[in-house]
């Protein structure tokens, strides 16, 4: 029998969570606390019948360490009415060099700046990733074809 330390917490909506930092990935909820505490137990007994042997070993020769659970008041920060990134903010998002989404800003169809910033220009956040999300990650001068469309769109306008 090993001693392991365990949290539990209870949610605004009434649930009981648990869990026990000591084997990862153990985490329990039930409606009352007991059934909290037993489905935990379940839970870190499945996790220990196939965690590998070292690991049993470290757990046996450790000792609970105390532990202690507090409440935390936390200001949420505002946030603009309309949330803005960068170009270094747009290559974060998307995981390409903020060389490329250079590339991507001087593309017709890419959105126009929203705002200048100190930083320089700003876009709109969801109209950067709705851009994304089409699949229009390309490296690169757009094509012909694509190049050819925004210039009939310019003269149309």
């Amino acid at each position: 029998m090993t001693r392991v330390g365990v949290l539990f917490e209870r949610t605004p909506g009434g649930m009981w969570v648990g869990t026990c930092p000591a084997v990862p990935g153990a985490a329990a909820q039930g409606d009352t606390l007991s059934a909290c505490k037993r489905r935990l137990g379940d839970a870190i007994a499945s996790i220990l019948m196939y965690a590998p042997m070292d690991d049993l070993e470290d757990l046996a020769e450790s000792e609970a360490s105390q532990a202690r659970a507090e409440l935390m008041d936390i200001a949420i920060p505002e946030r603009p009415e309309v949330d803005v990134v960068t170009q270094a903010e747009i290559a974060r998002m998307a995981g390409v060099s903020r060389q490329a989404v250079g590339h991507w800003v001087r593309r017709a169809d890419f959105p126009r700046p929203h705002a200048r910033t100190s930083r320089g220009p700003a876009w709109r956040r969801d109209d950067v990733l709705r851009w994304l999300s089409f699949g229009r990650r390309t490296v690169g001068r757009p094509s012909t074809r694509e190049s050819r469309a925004a210039a009939r769109e310019r003269r149309a306008v």
